[in-house]
């Protein structure tokens, strides 16, 4: 014979938890007497059936139900929510346990009742190992995202740099005011020029292959205050072009650090104050190479910072007679750097 207690508890934890996903409620029990015996419930993963399958049913019988429907159908959406109302319903079978086990004392002349007989409660079933379902958007769910191409050197790109240099170089050529252009070689001039200069350079290319790149680079350096052995000579700016083509190389596509080399063709005007250097056009080869490092602080957009030397051999053509002039250099310098991939 149950406890009028527990049967009363039961009933009315039974009428509570059945509206879980479609169900009606179910039918209280007869608090004056014990429930009919119920036939083992097969779990069915059709929750509208299961539900109907365990309609009245006492708080034991349905939480064994609920963990057979949990590891016969781990996959069904109802699995989750049933679990957690076998937990629910545990914990509500333990408090009416332990109001049982620990009555008030009885008022004076009151019968002691006999002590209920309890079924026992069901062990909670393991966790489901099946992975779980994403999530369908709109329910609020966390989705992990998968790998992206941020922060990756592969397809178009461009770099715009700025920096300084020191320019060395070694000019050949024929000063003016010769008084018969007879005796040339007694009016050639060789100096080691030497200076400050201040650089800038685009580069466009594409990357064929993450971490390898192929492109155009042009890039400008202005020479001022430049200084040549012979002090009669005043310095004039001048600026020195080059337009090469460019192989980059980052050993991780994924991480900042490069490698560049530039092969290519170069051209420059070098004047002095006085008018005394012959104003030729110089043209010729120009071999360019660095290494640097850019952090990524955008999407696609790099800052960073490289060191670059620029040299080569640029001379004018002989006119007349007159011998070619020549400039030889080398330009060790820094810039920082902007790439947009």
């Amino acid at each position: 014979m149950q406890h009028p207690l527990a049967a009363t508890l039961a009933a009315l934890v039974t009428t509570a938890s059945l509206p879980l996903l479609a169900g009606e409620p179910g039918t209280p029990e007869d608090p004056a007497g014990p429930p009919a015996a119920a036939a083992p419930i097969a779990p069915d993963c059709d929750p509208r059936k299961f539900l109907e399958g365990v309609r009245g049913a006492d708080v034991t019988e349905r939480i064994g139900a609920y963990d057979a429907f949990v590891r016969a159908c781990p996959d069904s959406p109802a699995a989750a929510t049933l679990y957690e109302e076998s937990m629910l319903l545990r914990e509500l079978l333990a408090r009416q346990l332990d109001e049982i086990a620990d009555p008030p004392a009885p008022p004076a002349g009151a019968a002691v009742p006999r002590p209920a007989s309890s079924s026992p409660v069901p062990a909670a079933p393991p966790p489901s190992t099946a992975p779980a379902p994403v999530p369908p958007a709109g329910t609020g769910g966390a989705l992990v995202l998968g790998p992206t191409d941020y922060g990756e050197h592969e397809g178009l790109f461009f770099r715009l740099a700025a920096g300084a240099s020191y320019f060395k170089g070694n000019y050949e050529g024929v000063l003016s005011g010769c008084p018969t252009c007879l005796d040339y070689a007694a009016f050639s001039s060789k100096q080691a020029l030497s200076g400050p200069a201040l650089g800038a350079e685009a580069t466009v290319g594409y990357a064929f292959v993450p971490g390898l790149a192929l492109g155009l680079r042009f890039s400008a350096l202005l020479v001022a205050g430049w200084k040549m052995d012979d002090p009669a000579l005043e310095s004039k700016a001048f600026g020195l072009a080059l337009v090469q083509p460019i192989v980059s190389w980052y050993p991780d596509p994924e991480d900042g650090f490069h490698l560049w080399i530039a092969p290519g063709a170069g051209f420059a005007t070098v004047r002095d104050a006085g008018g005394q250097l012959p104003d030729d056009a110089l043209k010729g080869f120009a071999i360019s190479t660095g290494l640097g490092y850019e952090g990524w602080v955008g999407e696609d957009v790099g800052v960073g910072l490289e060191l670059l030397i620029d040299g080569g051999y640029l001379s004018s053509s002989e006119r007349g007679g007159t011998p070619a002039t020549s400039l030889g250099f080398v330009a060790p310098g820094a810039a920082l750097t902007v790439t947009l991939n």
